[in-house]
């Protein structure tokens, strides 16, 4: 096993969150993202959709200075960086509701800037991209602020819609177009309300949340029996590169990233032997990351 292990002093050094191309969609490497934002050292992050036009869009709860990027996933694990110095980190399993008011109506979002499936309504914000990206086949409504909404019709069957940098596209296919065709008025207001419940101790108030998981350590024990139902066996049981955050009792935060699938070099780890590196390395709280061919590390 090859295990490289950056030990970060909170009081010394601070940790953040950086997105690929600045952006919710687009993929960039760890090393140009660390150059381009002049980071000392770098791992990589949550799990993010590997193929398509949204390529790079995360894939689990991503929420920066505040704002709701992206939605949670399966009840995952999110690492949630607190402000000040030293700075406090937390593993929480968050839950969100999102709801479109449309005058005194109300009708539940299925996601926020990814690709629309069937029968869904997602809502895309200015953080996303230029455009949605999507396939024609839905309805999309560009609303503004300061602006009436526009007619249902605009946008049928049209894809792919700019999104204005002061409003939201709202993106509707079959069954949830029928249920927004039936509140839909152009003399009604629209606004997204985001109801993120952290679970988090009322003392911590994360403006960064970062879907990732499962959590590997909580006080010390190991805990992943408690999260099997959220991942396929294969990634758990498996033999793989492995990117993980964790921190001690005195608040030191380690990095680690861990080589694998290079039988003369490294062979990787189990999620389970992982939780018992990140313990025998002393931490008390320990978080999986995305790993396999994300795993990087740069110094």
């Amino acid at each position: 096993q090859v295990v490289f292990l950056l030990r970060i002093d909170p009081r010394q050094g601070t940790l953040r969150v950086g997105q690929a191309m600045d952006e919710v969609v687009g993929a960039e490497t760890t090393s140009s993202m660390s150059r381009r934002t002049g980071a000392l050292a770098a791992i990589n992050g949550g799990y993010f959709r590997t193929t398509g036009a949204a390529r790079g869009e995360p894939v689990g709860l991503l929420v920066l200075a505040g704002k709701v990027l992206s939605e949670p996933v399966r009840n995952r694990a999110s690492l949630a960086i607190g402000q000040g110095v030293p700075q406090r980190l937390a593993i929480l399993f968050p839950r969100l509701s999102l709801t479109l008011h449309v005058g005194k109506s109300r009708l539940p979002v299925d996601g926020i800037n990814r690709p629309r499936e069937a029968d869904e309504l997602i809502v895309y914000t200015p953080d996303y991209h230029r455009t949605t990206l999507t396939a024609p086949g839905g309805s999309e409504l560009v609303v503004r602020k300061g602006h009436r909404p526009e007619p249902l019709s605009a946008g049928q069957g049209r894809a792919s819609r700019a999104i204005p940098p002061d409003g939201m596209v709202i993106s509707a296919h079959g069954k949830a177009r029928e249920r927004l065709d039936a509140i839909w008025r152009t003399d009604r207001s629209v606004r997204l309300q985001t109801d993120l419940q952290s679970g988090g101790p009322g003392s911590l108030s994360p403006s960064v949340l970062l879907g990732a998981g499962p959590q590997l350590l909580r006080q010390g024990t190991v805990v992943l029996k408690e999260q099997v139902g959220s991942y396929a066996p294969s990634f758990l049981t498996d033999r793989a590169p492995r990117t993980a955050i964790g921190w001690q009792a005195d608040g030191t935060i380690l990095l680690v990233a861990v080589d694998g699938r290079q039988p003369q070099w490294s062979i990787g780890m189990t999620l389970a032997e992982l939780a018992e590196l990140m313990r025998d390395l002393g931490c008390q709280e320990a978080l999986n990351l995305d790993g396999g061919g994300s795993t990087t590390m740069v110094v």
